[in-house]
């Protein structure tokens, strides 16, 4: 999965105002950020598949990002970073840390269902996944509808007065689809070491592109009924 994660940020930033949307589209991808880390220093492994029907990759070996127990890990670490270290500060610190390290575990979760039976559960022991990426219309589907379900969340949360700030998300969402259209049907990569490199890339630009374009919009404010508002005294 690629730009369902997506979606996840923006519902945690809808949940949590005070939390970076830049950093919470870093977190949905972290487990791939190292996958492409580890690949690269040869500490994991993957080959390609052309005959697979989408995601066109053998993932036999990935234990330290792709498995439930790394996962678990990493979430704990991110928690940590951003709970106890000078990395935020303010009131929020404990809400910012909670959410985005639901953001790194969320990677695994939405993995499950288009993931072949390459997720471990203990390291590379115990493997699971549904395997809808054979089926590749009804995983692109699912990621499409991840990402907009997050994104309306995100969208009912916050206002925008500008073209950017009205319609900045809904392009973004356009072009991470048509990425991720491009992993489904597009040509296959010439090398996994490929692949690696193209996913930094991928959520890096989209996570500057959406800090940028979130802060052309502002949290709506809880409106007051008039009734609940203090009497003036005359």
């Amino acid at each position: 999965m690629l730009a369902g994660h997506f979606g996840v940020s923006y519902a945690l930033k809808a949940k949590e105002k005070h939390a970076s949307l830049g950093i919470l589209f870093l977190a949905v991808g972290f487990a791939d950020l190292l996958w492409s880390l580890f690949i690269l220093l040869g500490r994991e492994q993957a080959q390609l598949a052309p005959t697979l029907p989408s995601s066109r990759l053998n993932l036999y070996y990935m234990p330290f990002d792709h498995s439930l127990v790394g996962i678990l890990f990493w979430s704990i670490v991110i928690y940590v970073l951003f709970r106890f270290l000078p990395v935020q500060q303010g009131a929020r610190k404990s809400s910012i840390a909670l959410v985005t390290a639901i953001a790194v575990f969320s990677h695994f979760v939405l993995d499950i269902p288009v993931h072949r039976a390459d997720l471990g559960l203990i390291g590379n022991l115990y493997k699971i996944g549904f395997g809808l990426y054979n089926y590749p219309l009804l995983a692109f589907l699912l990621e499409a509808a991840c990402l907009i379900g997050g994104l309306w969340l995100y969208l009912r949360s916050t206002t925008g007065a500008t073209f950017l700030g009205k319609y900045g998300m809904i392009l973004l969402m356009i072009l991470l689809l048509l990425i991720n259209a491009f992993s489904y049907w597009g040509p296959m990569p010439q090398n996994i070491q490929d692949v690696a490199l193209f996913l930094p890339v991928v959520y890096l630009v989209s996570a500057l592109l959406a800090d940028w374009l979130d802060g052309k919009r502002e949290p709506k404010e809880a409106i007051v009924p008039a009734s609940a508002q203090p009497a003036t005294e005359v």
